[in-house]
């Protein structure tokens, strides 16, 4: 009987998936394309990840606000859950400068699979003006779980801004879906950044 739960478990996550997964399979290319948002530009491209089938998703736009403005958001790591697509709970347990640890839980596949993990964010050495924030899983219910921040300005008030991610659920779907999903799901990220950004401060962007 646990055999056949478990079967049909995973035979519903993966069919969840699938309907998830075609209709973005149908709007752009897996490996490259360009979401329009109010207008504006997103780059999103899947990125080879080593050592997995499974690619990283990775988003680039240009956000008409100052650069310390979305820092000020990207490090308020208690509030992911009020904007970033799935996460329904975001807690800070310890922060220092930009520096902390966050438990994230996270409805994936149309709710059918909830995701759990405690990530360290922390702030890299900067490269030039651009500014790194990286967060990894350091435990969950996922096999791996991490995203990563470049954030440069580019003018007083236009900030470019790039967001990787990548999420393996070690569950038996195909690769190309899952890498599908995490390029999806970087460019939602940077159109609800932008979101964000224009109710916190009126931006256009």
């Amino acid at each position: 009987m646990r055999i056949r739960k478990k079967t049909a478990v995973l035979v519903g996550l993966v069919t969840a998936w699938l309907n998830v997964s075609s209709t973005t399979v149908r709007a752009s290319s897996p490996d490259t394309g360009t979401a329009k948002d109010a207008g504006y530009d997103v780059q999103v491209t899947s990125v080879p990840r080593s050592g997995s089938k499974i690619k990283e998703g990775r988003a680039e736009a240009v956000i008409d606000e100052r650069f310390d403005r979305i820092i000020r958001v990207v490090e308020d790591y208690g509030n992911y859950a009020g904007f970033l697509p799935h996460f329904r709970v975001s807690r800070v347990l310890a922060k220092r400068g930009a520096n902390a640890i966050v438990y994230l839980e996270a409805s994936v596949m149309k709710n059918t699979f909830k995701i759990w993990a405690q990530s360290r964010f922390r702030s890299l050495p900067s490269q030039g003006k651009t500014r790194i924030i990286e967060g990894k899983m350091t435990k969950g219910n996922v096999r791996s779980l991490s995203a990563r921040w470049e954030i440069t300005p580019l003018s007083d008030n236009r900030t470019r801004v790039v967001f990787q991610m990548f999420f393996d659920p070690d569950l038996p779907i195909p690769s190309f879906i899952v890498s599908d999903q995490n390029a999806t799901a970087a460019g939602r990220t940077i159109k609800s950044l932008r979101k964000k950004v224009r109710q916190l401060f009126g931006s256009t962007s």
